[in-house]
Parts: structure tokens; C-alpha cells; sequence
């Protein structure tokens, strides 16, 4: 969804693309010039799909819904709509100006700021052009020590005191220059995580550290840079020496919503890791099973199966193929094997929809081919986020066609009988020429 938001015109008009595509396969199914139920479904369809992306194009850009009007003058309509200012970024420039207000209000809700007759902390960027490259130490708020100094793979101020180890935003240190937070000089402690041990969790997004469950919790709402319903990542500190199940537990009981409104806090914490996206999955089979015994083609269940799997990996398990290279390895193969599968099904589909021959009716096999089209555009964009790993496109591509190859002229069957069937067929076309 944040490619759409950040490329609002591209998707008003691939969104033009899809109703324009729909209206003229329900005039193709016209046919004899009867009005059908079949060609008003599809026509709504075309009108939703239309209409629903202008109002969100106009809500993104802060844009009054009387645009609407715009489809009057047809695709000069369309072209002023495209060219229409986006008031949603000046408002944003507005809002970033006021952040480090925030940012002082807020720690004067919690109790870290002190009181003082000092003006207002003036807007602050965390940018690393403005941080000095040299190499020099400065004061470290927490253990007074000349030992602190800038570490550019982080983008943090690090205290290379092993008896402090602490790691400050910008943002944070000129706020303790001022007198306006207290940096205590050791961690707090949490309360009933690993006693005896500091908790020193990082947002990977504002570079802000925490040292309780419950101000990490309140800060999943509270984080500027994060839209509504985005997950926020969490970085361990230089401190913490956790193992990878410790840091897991200590990332899910932030993450968690509340352990009060939990309802499964009796399971353990694999089971309830695992229990809803299994849960998923298998309803999500379920579903496309019944619906390929209804229209009698097996399509949807594998379409439905493989597009929940990828889904469920990249919302739930991707941290594992991050941390295990053959679980990595793996999961790319499915991806790169399920995209050229569903490009090969897309295809074939749409050639036996428009030569009327599927044993359905002509618009549950167009509503199929729309799911089809729309899971393989989704599909493609998980495919390109996970460009880094191996292997690549390309090499699966050159793999399957050496593959198809050895079975053909081994003999192996049905490959050897495409084999001989295309063979045929190409001597016959040169032996005529």
C-alpha cells in the first residue's frame, strides 16, 4: 500500500487501465445486444473500482471530493485530475516543524523533563550532514566522560566507555545540554524481564531508546514516523547480550497488546507465534477448495494457497529467512517458481476465456482472471523486495529452461512427447517454405 500513496498518479491511472479493461469485457459479452446480468455486473464493477480510486486519490492529495465532477469532460477530466497539486506534502512540512515541540510535551507528560524558564526547543534534524565528521569525542551525558563520538553505521552518538556503552540520538543530546532531560547514569531496570540485567531496546525508525516494556508499548502509537497500523522495528543495544530466544520473547512482549487483553497468554509463546497463521492458512484453503469444487477447475485453491503462504512468510515468518540462509534460499525459489507459475496460468486462462472455452459461464471466468491479474501485480512487487536475495530471476529462468531440456531428450514423459509434438510441427513449417 506504501507504493500506491507514493505514487498517487500511477495508481489512478492503472486504475483507469482496470475499469477501462473491464467495460470492454462486458461489451464483448454483449454479443447479441441483450442486456445482461452478466454486463451491468461488470459495468458496476468498472464504476467501483473507478470511482473508490478517485475519492482515495483525492483524500491522499487533500483535494475536495467536487472533483469528482471532473468525469463529465471524459478524459480531460482525467488529465486534470492527474495534474492536480498535492496539498498533503505542505501539510506534512507543517506538521515536521512542530516535532521537537512534541517530542518536549511528551517528556513532560511522562516526568523526564525538568521544569525551566527556558524557551521552547527550536525544531531539530537528525540529519548527518550537520553532525561533524571528525573523529572527536565529546562528553557523554550519561557517565561525564569524554567518550563519546558519532558512529556513521548506526547514525548514533556511541559511548565507547565499557562501563556505559550508551548510544544518543541528536535530538536527545542537545535536549540534555539544555537541562531539559535527565539521562540517568545507568539504565533502568524492567520489571520482571531477566532481573539483574539492563533492557536497552532502539526504534529503528527514530533512533529513540527505552528502557521499560510499558514506555516501549506507549511509543508504538506515538512514533512520528510511522503511519497508522505499520509495525515498528526494534534494534537491540550495544548492552544487551540476549540470544536470539531471549530477544524474541523481549520483542513480542513489547509488541503484544496488552497481557490483560490477551486471551491465549496460557499457551506458550511457539504455539501462539505459530497458531494464527496456520489458522490462516488453513481457512484460506478451505475457501479456494470450495470454490474450485463449485466452478469445477483447481485453480483458485493453488492460487489462494500460494498467495496466503507468501503472505503469511512476509508478515509473520520473514524474520526467519532473514536469519537462516537456506530457509533465504528457499523461499526465493517459491517465489521465483510461483511468479513464473502464475504468469503461465495468467496466460492460458486468458487465452481460453476469449476463445470460449472454459466450462463456466463468461463472468465468473472474468472475475477469475481479475483475481489472477491482481495477485500476480501483487506478487511482482514481493518479488522486488526480495530482489537481494539468491537466486536471482535470471538464473531460475536459465535453470528450468536447462531442465525442460535434459527431460526432453531423456525421454521423460510428457516433456518428450511436447518435445517431438513442436518439432513436428516446425519441420512441417520449414518443408512448406
Amino acid at each position: 500500500m506504501s507504493w500506491f500513496k507514493m505514487h498517487l498518479n500511477l495508481s489512478l491511472f492503472f486504475a483507469w487501465l482496470l475499469a477501462n479493461f473491464l467495460a470492454l469485457i462486458a461489451f464483448a459479452l454483449l454479443g447479441s445486444g441483450e442486456i445482461t446480468a452478466g454486463w451491468i455486473t461488470l459495468l458496476a464493477l468498472a464504476a467501483i473500482v473507478m470511482l473508490g480510486t478517485e475519492i482515495w486519490y483525492l483524500m491522499q492529495k487533500r483535494r475536495s471530493l467536487f472533483f469528482l465532477f471532473l468525469n463529465l469532460l471524459s478524459w480531460v477530466g482525467f488529465v486534470i485530475l492527474l495534474s492536480l497539486e498535492n496539498k498533503a506534502v505542505k501539510r506534512a512540512t507543517l506538521e515536521n516543524e512542530v516535532t521537537a515541540e512534541k517530542l518536549e510535551l511528551h517528556l513532560e507528560r511522562t516526568g523526564e523533563i525538568r521544569e525551566a524558564e527556558e524557551p521552547r526547543l527550536q525544531p531539530v534534524t537528525t540529519k548527518v550532514e550537520q553532525v561533524d565528521d571528525k573523529p572527536e569525542l565529546r562528553q557523554c551525558p550519561a557517565c561525564s566522560k569524554e567518550s563519546l563520538y558519532w558512529n556513521n553505521n548506526v547514525q548514533l552518538h556511541e559511548c565507547v566507555n565499557v562501563a556505559c556503552k550508551r548510544r544518543f540520538t541528536e535530538a536527545e543530546l542537545t535536549l540534555a545540554r539544555q537541562g531539559k532531560l535527565k539521562i540517568p547514569s545507568e539504565p533502568r531496570r524492567t520489571v520482571s524481564y531477566r532481573p539483574g540485567k539492563h533492557m536497552d531496546v532502539i526504534c529503528a525508525l527514530c533512533n529513540t531508546h527505552f528502557f521499560s516494556i510499558e514506555t516501549a508499548r506507549e511509543h508504538r502509537w506515538q512514533c512520528n514516523r510511522t503511519s497508522r497500523g505499520e509495525a515498528i522495528h526494534w534494534l537491540p543495544a550495544m548492552a544487551n547480550e540476549l540470544s536470539h530466544k531471549q530477544w524474541d520473547e523481549l520483542v513480542y512482549l513489547i509488541n503484544e497488546r496488552s497481557t490483560s487483553e490477551s486471551n491465549l497468554t496460557f499457551l506458550p509463546l511457539v504455539v501462539r507465534e505459530w497458531l494464527l497463521p496456520l489458522m490462516f492458512i488453513f481457512v484460506s484453503s478451505s475457501t479456494g477448495i470450495v470454490i474450485s469444487l463449485g466452478i469445477g477447475n483447481p485453480a483458485p485453491f493453488w492460487l489462494l494457497f500460494t498467495v496466503v503462504l507468501v503472505f503469511s512468510v512476509e508478515k509473520w515468518f520473514f524474520l526467519y529467512t532473514r536469519r537462516y540462509v537456506a530457509i533465504g534460499v528457499f523461499y526465493r525459489i517459491l517465489l521465483n517458481l510461483s511468479m513464473l507459475s502464475l504468469l503461465a496460468l495468467l496466460l492460458w486462462f486468458g487465452i481460453q476465456l476469449f476463445s470460449r472455452k472454459l466450462s463456466f459461464d463468461p463472468l465468473s471466468g472474468s472475475l477469475l482472471l481479475l483475481a489472477e491479474l491482481g495477485f500476480f501485480v501483487w506478487l511482482w512487487t514481493v518479488v522486488s523486495r526480495n530482489s537481494w536475495r539468491w537466486p536471482s530471476m535470471k538464473l531460475t529462468v536459465f535453470c528450468l529452461v536447462i531442465m525442460i531440456l535434459v527431460f526432453a531428450f531423456a525421454g521423460v514423459e510428457p516433456i518428450s512427447s511436447y518435445k517431438d509434438l513442436a518439432l513436428t510441427k516446425l519441420s512441417s513449417i520449414l518443408w512448406h517454405k
